[in-house]
């Protein structure tokens, strides 16, 4: 199944993302950050509670120049 429709994947493709159509999963520790804060600022992001062991997060693309992510969020992505 997947959650990307083929116009959808070819658009970020050709904005520079790597694209999972079918999804793929991030797992998030408290242990991964460097401080409680930061674990709370990402739980905060995710809507979930700092008390929360872990966090699984679904994700169908990505992209690692800022100078592109920018560019992104500027532009808008439909």
């Amino acid at each position: 199944m997947a959650f990307l429709t083929e116009a959808q994947v070819k658009e970020l493709e050709r904005r520079g993302w790597d694209v999972s159509p079918e999804g793929a999963w991030l797992d998030l520790y408290p242990e991964d950050f460097a401080s409680e804060r930061t674990w709370g600022e990402v739980c905060s992001q995710l809507n979930v509670s700092t008390d929360t062991p872990s966090v699984a997060v679904c994700y169908v693309g990505v992209i690692s120049d800022v100078q592109n992510i920018n560019e992104e969020i500027d532009d808008g992505i439909d």
